[in-house]
Formats: C-alpha cells, sequence, structure tokens
C-alpha cells in the first residue's frame, strides 16, 4: 500500500495541526440519533430545585442526551461538580449513582475544571491506578465557556456495564470528550438526572441550566470516535481529507469495547449514487480497527462518508464526513500577446496522481486593467470581465504518463495598457485543482516605429536586486513605463547591468521575469550578470554554477541574441542591432569575466568590425569613474576552477585592443550621480565609460533607471529618470550628453 513520508522531525507538528483540523470536520458533522425518546424534559418545564429528572424509571440499557448552558462565572464557594447528565436510584437528590460531571480542582495557582465519569456507590474501574478510583475516573481537563451550549451524550447498560460518552460543544462543533467505558452492572431501578446545587442561579457567581434533556430506550456507542486518513512510513495514523486516485484510504473506528451489538458500515454517498465500502461488527474485540479502502472505489471529487451503526437492522447512529479523491495540478505556461490577431494565447498542462477519466473542466480567465496611481505610488485596479476559455469533459493521463494540453485563447483588450490576467479551473465534480502561473502581467502597448532621421533610445536598467526582492512595485512600474513609452519616445532596446537579484532565489527571478514580460513583443532585452545573480543556497560567490539566469533567461527566449560563449548560456553573449543605418553590436559579459570569456569576446568583436561595441558588464567602472577593481574582492578570484577579471583587466585584455568599441556600461557601485571617464583605445578610438546604479536609494532605488537618446546629430542624451517618483533625477551629473566625435562628455 502507498505510505506517506515525512521528515521525523515535523510528524508530531503535523499530525497535531492535522488533527486539529479533522477534529473540528468531525465535530461539525454532529452525530445524529435515529431513534425517538421515550421521555423529554425542556428548560422551560424546570424549576427551582437544584436537581431536573425525567419522571419515568429507565430500562435495562438506556442513552440520556442533555444540552446545558454555564452563565456569567462558575462557582469557586464550595467546589461542587456540574452534573452534566447522571442516574439516581430516586429522583430526587444528586444524580450520582453513575454519571458525568465538572469538577473543579483547587490548586495554589487558582481553579481548574475536569470532567469526569463519576460513581458515588462505587460502580468503575479505575484506568489510571494512581488518579482514579472507584467513584472518580479522570477523563479531560477543560474549563467550560460561559454561554456555550454543551451536548452530553451518557449511555449504560445495566445488565453489561458498557458505558459510552460525549459531550460537545455545539458553540463551535468541538468534541470536548468521547470514550466508552466498563463499569459495575446494577440492577436497581434508575431515574435520568441533571444538576447542580445552585443550578438556578442561587449563587450570584454563576448560573448552570439546563436547555433540554431526552432519554432513548436503547443503548448507543455513542463514545466510538471514527475518523479518515493515511498510515504513514512510520506507522502513524496521519488524518486526512485528500487522497490521490492511486492511494489507499484507512478509515478507524476507535473506542470499540466487546459486548456493544449491532454493526458499523462505512457508506459512501453522493447525489447519484450510494455504496457500503465496508462494514465492521460492533462486538469487537481490540479498541481500535482499520480498514483499508481504495480511492479508486470513491466517486472523484467531493463526496460524503458516512458512518452508520445499525442494531437488527434498524438504523441508530450515523456520522458523516466529506472527503475529496483526485487532484488536478492545471499548469498555465506564458501569456503570448498576439497584437496582430488582438489576442492573447496561453496553454495549460493538466496532470494528475492517477488517471482521472471524464472531468467536466472549465477554465476561465478574469482580466484586470492596472492604472498606476501618482498619488498612492500604487496601481489602481479596474476589472475588464471575465471570459470563458474552456467548458467540456476530457481525461486527465497519469502525471507519468503525457500530459493532456489545452491551447486557451483571450480577447486582447481594445484599449492599449497594463493588464493582468488571472486563470481559474474548477470542475463540477468539486475536484481539487491546484493551478500554477495562473496570475500574469501584460501590455498591448506598441512598438517604436521610427521614421527616417527620428532619434531612438535605449533603457538602461541599474541593478535591480532590491526591487525584484522587496519593492516590486518600483520594478513594475519602470518597466511598465518603458513599454508605454516605447512608441511616443522611440525606445527601441532595454539593458540590464547586473544584480538582477538579490540573492539568486526563486521568486525573485519570477518577479524579475514577471517585469521583463511587459515589454516582451514591444522591444529586445540584454542582461548581464551581477554577483548577486551568482550566490550560492548557502551564501557567498564561489562559482558560476549555480547561477538561475539561465532558468529565468533562457538563449531561446531571446531570439535576438545572435551567439553565446557557451551553448544554450547567456551570461556571455553578443547581439547584433542596426538602429538609423547604425550597426551596434551588444556584448554582455559576465561578473568579472574569465580569461576564457574575454578571448571569446576578443574574437567576437574583431568579427564585427564594422559594429560600434557597447559592452554592459556588472563591475567595470569605480565610483570615481575610474576602473574598479571590485570584483577581485570575492571568493570567485581564489576559485582555481576560473579566472577572475575586474575593469582593469578587462580593459587592457579587451576593450583597449580594438577600434570599434564605442561605450562601456556598468553597475555593482551606488552613488547619487553617474560616474564616467573618455579613454583612448589603442586604435586612437574614444571610450565612453559609465557607471549607473542607484539601488541604495528607497524602495531599493526608487525606480531611477537611464534612458540614452541616439540624435541624429551623432551625440547621445543621457537621462536619468524614475516613472515611480514621476521625475527626472536632481542630482548633478544625471543629464549629460555624450559626443563621440569630440570624444568628451557635454552638459547644457
Amino acid at each position: 500500500m502507498p505510505h506517506r513520508k515525512f521528515p521525523k522531525g515535523i510528524i508530531t507538528l503535523l499530525i497535531s495541526l492535522i488533527v486539529m483540523a479533522v477534529a473540528a470536520s468531525v465535530a461539525s458533522a454532529g452525530m445524529q440519533v435515529h431513534t425517538q425518546p421515550v421521555q423529554t424534559l425542556g428548560k422551560t418545564q424546570l424549576d427551582a430545585a437544584p436537581y431536573a429528572y425525567a419522571p419515568q424509571a429507565l430500562n435495562d440499557a438506556f442513552t440520556i442526551r442533555t444540552e446545558t448552558v454555564l452563565s456569567w462565572g462558575l462557582s469557586m464557594s464550595d467546589g461542587e461538580p456540574l452534573w452534566l447528565a447522571g442516574v439516581s436510584e430516586t429522583a430526587t437528590g444528586l444524580p450520582s449513582t453513575l454519571g458525568l460531571a465538572w469538577v473543579p480542582e483547587p490548586s495554589w495557582w487558582g481553579v481548574s475544571w475536569v470532567l469526569q465519569l463519576r460513581s458515588d456507590v462505587g460502580l468503575l474501574t479505575p484506568i489510571d491506578s494512581v488518579r482514579d478510583s472507584a467513584e472518580a475516573v479522570r477523563l479531560v481537563q477543560f474549563t467550560p465557556a460561559p454561554d456555550h451550549v454543551y451536548e452530553t451524550y451518557f449511555s449504560y447498560n445495566q445488565v453489561t456495564g458498557d458505558v459510552s460518552v460525549r459531550v460537545t460543544d455545539l458553540h463551535d462543533g468541538q468534541v470536548m470528550y468521547q470514550g466508552v467505558f466498563s463499569a459495575k452492572p446494577v440492577t436497581a431501578q434508575l431515574y435520568a438526572g441533571f444538576g447542580a446545587t445552585h443550578r438556578g442561579g442561587a449563587d450570584e457567581n454563576f448560573a448552570f441550566d439546563l436547555v433540554s434533556l431526552a432519554v432513548y430506550p436503547q443503548y448507543l456507542p455513542i463514545g466510538t470516535g471514527w475518523d479518515i486518513g493515511s498510515i504513514t512510513l512510520e506507522n502513524v495514523f496521519l488524518p486526512l481529507s485528500r487522497f490521490d486516485v492511486n492511494e489507499q484510504v484507512t478509515l478507524r473506528l476507535r473506542h470499540l469495547h466487546a459486548g456493544i451489538p449491532g454493526e458499523f458500515s462505512f457508506v459512501s454517498e453522493t447525489e447519484q449514487t450510494t455504496q457500503v465500502l465496508h462494514r465492521v461488527k460492533a462486538d469487537t474485540a481490540g479498541a481500535t480497527v482499520v480498514s483499508l479502502i481504495e480511492a479508486a472505489r470513491l466517486p472523484i471529487g467531493r463526496s460524503t462518508l458516512r458512518l452508520e451503526y445499525r442494531e437488527a437492522d434498524s438504523l441508530l447512529l450515523s456520522d458523516t464526513l466529506t472527503l475529496r479523491v483526485g487532484a488536478i495540478d492545471a499548469r498555465f505556461g506564458e501569456v503570448v500577446v498576439d497584437r496582430v490577431n488582438n489576442k492573447i494565447s496561453n496553454e495549460v498542462r493538466l496532470s494528475s496522481n492517477g488517471a482521472i477519466r471524464d472531468v467536466n473542466l472549465q477554465i476561465a480567465a478574469e482580466i484586470t486593467e492596472l492604472i498606476w496611481n501618482p498619488q498612492t505610488l500604487n496601481y489602481d485596479e479596474k476589472p475588464a470581465g471575465t471570459q470563458v476559455l474552456f467548458n467540456g469533459i476530457l481525461d486527465v493521463v497519469d502525471e507519468n504518463e503525457a500530459q493532456t494540453t489545452l491551447s486557451i485563447e483571450t480577447v486582447l483588450p481594445e484599449r492599449a495598457g497594463y493588464w493582468r490576467v488571472t486563470y481559474t479551473a474548477g470542475s463540477e465534480q468539486e475536484i481539487d485543482l491546484l493551478t500554477w502561473n495562473a496570475i500574469q502581467h501584460f501590455t498591448n502597448y506598441k512598438p517604436a516605429v521610427l521614421e527616417p532621421g527620428e532619434p531612438f533610445t535605449f533603457a538602461v536598467l541599474p541593478d535591480t536586486q532590491y526591487m525584484t526582492n522587496t519593492y516590486k512595485t518600483a520594478y513594475m512600474r519602470m518597466m511598465q513605463w518603458i513599454a508605454e513609452q516605447a512608441e511616443e519616445r522611440n525606445i527601441v532596446l532595454t539593458l540590464g547591468l547586473g544584480d538582477i537579484t538579490n540573492n539568486n532565489r526563486p521568486e525573485q527571478w519570477v518577479t524579475a521575469v514577471e517585469g521583463i514580460k511587459l515589454i516582451e513583443g514591444i522591444m529586445p532585452y540584454v542582461l548581464s550578470q551581477g554577483n548577486h545573480d551568482l550566490i550560492r543556497p548557502t551564501g557567498g560567490v564561489f562559482d558560476r554554477e549555480h547561477t538561475l539566469m539561465n532558468d529565468y533567461f533562457p538563449v531561446e527566449k531571446q531570439p535576438w541574441i545572435t551567439g553565446t560563449m557557451i551553448e544554450n548560456r547567456v551570461e556571455n553573449a553578443y547581439a547584433l542591432f542596426n538602429f538609423q543605418g547604425q550597426d551596434l553590436l551588444i556584448l554582455s559579459l559576465e561578473f568579472g569575466p574569465s580569461d576564457d570569456a574575454l578571448a571569446w569576446a576578443n574574437e567576437v568583436v574583431a568579427q564585427h568590425p564594422d559594429h560600434k561595441v557597447i559592452l554592459i558588464t556588472h563591475n567595470y567602472t569605480g565610483g570615481s569613474g575610474g576602473h574598479s577593481s571590485s570584483a577581485l574582492n570575492y571568493d570567485l578570484a581564489q576559485n582555481p576552477d576560473t579566472t577572475v577579471n575586474a575593469g582593469p583587466g578587462m580593459w587592457s585584455k579587451l576593450v583597449r585592443h580594438h577600434a570599434n568599441f564605442h561605450m562601456v556600461i556598468s553597475g555593482h557601485i551606488h552613488n547619487n550621480s553617474i560616474p564616467k571617464q573618455v579613454l583612448t583605445g589603442a586604435k586612437g578610438n574614444y571610450v565612453f565609460e559609465m557607471l549607473i546604479d542607484y539601488q541604495s536609494d528607497p524602495n531599493g532605488g526608487d525606480g531611477y533607471f537611464a534612458l540614452f537618446t541616439f540624435q541624429p546629430d551623432g551625440r547621445i542624451e543621457v537621462q536619468a529618470y524614475s516613472p515611480y517618483q514621476g521625475k527626472n533625477r536632481e542630482a548633478w551629473g544625471n543629464h549629460f550628453f555624450i559626443n563621440p566625435a569630440a570624444g568628451r562628455y557635454e552638459y547644457e
């Protein structure tokens, strides 16, 4: 049989939490008695006497049901028991021949209350020789809550001595105690009673009263409990209510004892079908009986499992639990925006652990527009409608086989904007559907169309590490604005300077991808890798293998990438572009590039002598505008399996040797301005080197980035701007012009 495996250290915690949840589920249904009472007594029939009794003597086997309520507070004056239900040989005085009572236990820190099975005539068999006696068996400690109604069942067979009890707090359905016992038989006539000396409120501290009392003419095994679950590999019963199709369901009966007539049945029930799954004789020697049922025998989806107790074909007790069989994983792909055909398309892959046939599945998409609010610095949401994408019957095969895949399409909103799509999946059978990647963002802005003689612009992202880690709104606003302004400002390319994430964690990469997706289909992008994108799970930057960059930004999703140093790895890559007749080579190198990476880069640049080269890398320029050696201070530089080059090494081994080198743009070191310098290469060419990094500003950089606008006169305007704050960066040095012909930076 399949088992569920859990680490030993958390088994106890898991069981404790799930037991509480299942106990609440069990109690919420409530045990139902299917026999008519022979005596009843309601609150309105009571007088001020401290004890109330049903008028008729009981037969040899009976069940007493009471509902009692405590008002105000508990009496502490004389420490008397509060009798929830009991019997006496006379219809007066204490119902203490045998019964259930709350008993106060004074101590130096106060009074605690204990539920006891009591007999003032010594009918009980002690369970614990230290704490119990023939007069009292301690059951459970808990203090009654004021104004809560407690339902008590007390069942006794005078001939056999069998006792069965259950106490439930009807306020929340919690079963406070449930169990079975053996007592001595008695031959005397007994009367059903209830009460306390100050029941009607004679003591000012409290009032303890009866809501109702009923007596049934049969012994009922009301103390028998049951639950459903699974057996772990550690042979521990784990209460559960959800099962895969190929699992076994464990049905457990607790608190059985010999001498009970009749039979328990487990019955599965839906609106369409009812089937008996298993029967257990009530007269069972063991205190606990475990039955195993194949989940495949149960209805798929949500159904009711009912426990029935019958005697001589008469239904006397029933209780219900709900359970679910089968779960479907619905994994949504990435939204693809089709601006030509005005639709967004996607696919959803369905799988399950065990085949599920004839599922009536519905898939829908809710579209919401996200509108920037400059006053709140956040997005306002405007629902744009829900579309049903699929409604039909299909089979979902086992997860180890080929998955079921559905292609789905949603109508693209007519208005250009920033949108969120939320996919939902459901079934008429109420099967558990686990959705993955169900919430996605997209834009339907238009890309730039360059007319002859117009300027064009690059968006250059500094270190986004804190924004993708903590300040997502600032990051998303930055990316959304770039997409929105692409057509108006001729933004044709986005460059990223590394430290995309703060510590190379999947959730940060997911945020990074979510932002970049807003510009997909509008412009290409080229990203470089930072030291924080190399951090290992254990911390530190020691090798190049642990980066998740290629998992979240794979080469195949960047068709504009012309070549990479290592196949299918994007940290050393280049792309060729032509904007307004200018051939550009964008070269991206890893953090502290190795000698091998620089050798490869030299070959790439040499092979494209007619392209102006713009190098983006994480650490090159320092805070003063000169070359930074920061990369050499990381543990990576001590790794014998690689070499590391910082700014000086990249200049001497790569940049200075090529006449077509035009710019080097880097991040890594926070600065309020844009440190920069102009160097002359070995071929007499000017190389413009700049550092852009605002990560230490509030909100992880406040959404500041740089716009490089290539003017028709050959100059390049650089302006730092934040759409999150809605303003240009005010500090000096964040707005200037590059004059390639004169080899200088100019300010106006």
